[in-house]
């Protein structure tokens, strides 16, 4: 009987790692095909809602030039998501993760001295965080976090897998700042020859 359980494990594990991997082909194909953000993040929120089994996932974009957070796609939330305002950095637990670039996970948000300050998160209920900074060739993209309104102690493997799908993200906001990037260097050199 044993035996046939450890195997019935094996089997489990096996059509899981299948399954997310097959989730990793279809959001490497979508941003392969797609520089569009709000096409492609509320996507890939919605695989990490599915696969982890969690509450709410929110991901948001480091803006260099205002020293701030813009939330980019978010799911999960009861509260609507206009009453954010952009996030400082430092700010909060998504801003302790952007400055300090590791990983942060919290089990108990309602009494953890990083998140006195985060009204809105216990106001939702959340007791489970994981932020996850995003990072490009060592640029700073943004911050990939997940909300849980439980305990939450994912195993090594799903730590791994939420790691990657972080990683996903990143690479769709980078690919969609170099397009955006080359769209305006491309309307400046235009308005110069024009000028010329």
């Amino acid at each position: 009987a044993r035996l046939y359980d450890e195997k019935e494990d094996r089997v489990r594990d096996l059509e899981i790692a299948n399954r997310r991997l097959t989730t990793l082909r279809e959001i490497d194909a979508h941003i392969a095909s797609s520089t569009e953000l709000k096409l492609t993040l509320p996507m890939l929120i919605d695989k990490t809602i599915n696969h982890l089994n969690v509450d709410a996932v929110r991901i948001s974009q480091y803006q260099s030039e205002y020293q701030n957070l813009k939330q980019l796609a978010i799911a999960g939330f009861q509260i609507p998501s206009s009453t954010r305002p952009l996030m400082r950095l430092g700010e909060g637990l998504t801003g302790k993760v952007i400055a300090e670039r590791s990983m942060l996970h919290i089990t108990d948000l309602q009494n953890a001295p990083e998140a006195r300050n985060e009204v809105l998160l216990r106001r939702e209920g959340f007791v489970t965080y994981i932020g996850i900074p995003l990072v490009v060739k060592g640029q700073l993209k943004g911050v990939f976090e997940v909300f849980h309104r439980a305990p939450l102690y994912p195993a090594e493997h799903t730590m791994e897998f939420l790691q990657t799908l972080a990683g996903q993200a990143a690479i769709a906001i980078d690919n969609s700042q170099l397009v955006d990037d080359l769209q305006r260097s491309n309307q400046d050199l235009m308005m110069a020859y024009d000028k010329t």
